[in-house]
Protein backbone atom coordinates (compact mmCIF):
# COMPACT_ATOMS: atom_id res chain seq x y z
CA UNK A 1 0.00 0.00 0.00
CA UNK A 2 1.45 3.60 -0.80
CA UNK A 3 -0.32 5.64 1.50
CA UNK A 4 1.54 5.14 4.40
CA UNK A 5 5.02 6.18 2.26
CA UNK A 6 3.23 9.73 1.56
CA UNK A 7 1.84 10.07 5.14
CA UNK A 8 -1.58 8.73 4.99
CA UNK A 9 -2.15 6.60 7.76
CA UNK A 10 -3.46 2.84 6.81
CA UNK A 11 -7.19 3.45 7.49
CA UNK A 12 -7.33 6.41 5.23
CA UNK A 13 -5.49 5.10 2.89
CA UNK A 14 -7.80 1.57 2.91
CA UNK A 15 -11.12 3.98 2.72
CA UNK A 16 -9.14 5.72 0.37
CA UNK A 17 -8.58 2.15 -1.52
CA UNK A 18 -12.16 1.26 -1.15
CA UNK A 19 -13.54 4.56 -2.71
CA UNK A 20 -11.37 4.42 -5.05
CA UNK A 21 -12.61 1.06 -6.42
CA UNK A 22 -16.35 1.76 -5.67
CA UNK A 23 -15.39 5.38 -8.23
CA UNK A 24 -13.82 2.54 -10.59
CA UNK A 25 -16.80 0.26 -10.98
CA UNK A 26 -19.35 3.12 -11.53
CA UNK A 27 -16.99 4.60 -14.04
CA UNK A 28 -16.85 1.30 -16.01
CA UNK A 29 -20.95 0.73 -15.06
CA UNK A 30 -21.39 4.49 -16.89
CA UNK A 31 -18.82 3.04 -20.56
CA UNK A 32 -21.04 -0.30 -20.45
CA UNK A 33 -24.28 1.68 -20.18
CA UNK A 34 -22.77 4.22 -22.97
CA UNK A 35 -21.72 1.00 -25.20
CA UNK A 36 -25.10 -0.55 -24.67
CA UNK A 37 -26.92 2.65 -25.81
CA UNK A 38 -24.42 3.16 -28.96
CA UNK A 39 -22.67 6.23 -26.99
CA UNK A 40 -19.54 6.83 -29.60
CA UNK A 41 -18.73 10.81 -28.84
CA UNK A 42 -18.47 12.82 -25.26
CA UNK A 43 -21.09 14.57 -25.07
CA UNK A 44 -24.20 12.28 -26.32
CA UNK A 45 -27.59 12.73 -24.64
CA UNK A 46 -29.58 9.58 -24.46
CA UNK A 47 -33.44 10.76 -24.82
CA UNK A 48 -36.42 8.66 -23.74
CA UNK A 49 -33.67 5.76 -24.11
CA UNK A 50 -34.09 5.69 -27.96
CA UNK A 51 -31.99 8.25 -29.49
CA UNK A 52 -29.18 9.71 -29.50
CA UNK A 53 -27.68 12.71 -29.18
CA UNK A 54 -23.90 12.49 -30.24
CA UNK A 55 -21.40 15.47 -29.46
CA UNK A 56 -22.29 19.09 -28.88
CA UNK A 57 -25.21 20.27 -29.96
CA UNK A 58 -26.40 23.88 -29.87
CA UNK A 59 -30.25 24.46 -28.41
CA UNK A 60 -32.25 25.01 -31.32
CA UNK A 61 -30.92 21.28 -32.61
CA UNK A 62 -31.95 20.12 -28.87
CA UNK A 63 -35.31 22.08 -29.02
CA UNK A 64 -36.21 20.65 -32.06
CA UNK A 65 -34.91 16.66 -30.88
CA UNK A 66 -37.06 17.29 -27.54
CA UNK A 67 -39.60 18.68 -29.65
CA UNK A 68 -40.20 15.36 -32.40
CA UNK A 69 -39.46 13.21 -29.71
CA UNK A 70 -42.49 14.47 -27.80
CA UNK A 71 -44.27 14.41 -30.73
CA UNK A 72 -43.95 10.56 -31.62
CA UNK A 73 -44.36 9.91 -27.53
CA UNK A 74 -47.93 11.43 -28.12
CA UNK A 75 -48.59 10.11 -31.24
CA UNK A 76 -47.49 6.02 -30.15
CA UNK A 77 -49.80 7.09 -26.75
CA UNK A 78 -53.09 7.75 -29.32
CA UNK A 79 -52.51 4.79 -31.00
CA UNK A 80 -51.73 2.49 -28.30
Amino acid sequence: MISPSVGIDRSAGELLNDETKELERAVWNDYRTAIENDVTAVPSVVVENQWVLPGALDEEQYRRVVTRALEIIQEDAGNA
